[in-house]
């Protein structure tokens, strides 16, 4: 979702779907640099803030079934 947010600038909220064992903050940090560098680059933009959601985290693979690696 993009807001508007202070004049001449946005705000992006991004919701996601994450697996087991995902380190959250981390992929904070990931996403937003890639959005930063994105949106800059190809829109005539400024961001505000970029806000991760983690809507769901998918539990862990049981051993024994077809989702295993």
């Amino acid at each position: 979702m993009v807001k508007d947010s202070d004049p001449g600038a946005v705000d992006v909220e991004i919701h996601a779907r994450v697996a087991w064992g995902t380190v959250i903050p981390e992929l904070a940090q990931k996403v937003e640099k890639a959005v930063r560098e994105r949106v800059t680059a190809l829109l005539s933009i400024n961001l505000g803030v970029v806000t991760l959601f983690v809507d769901e985290i998918t539990g862990p693979v049981e051993v024994g079934t077809s989702e295993e690696s």
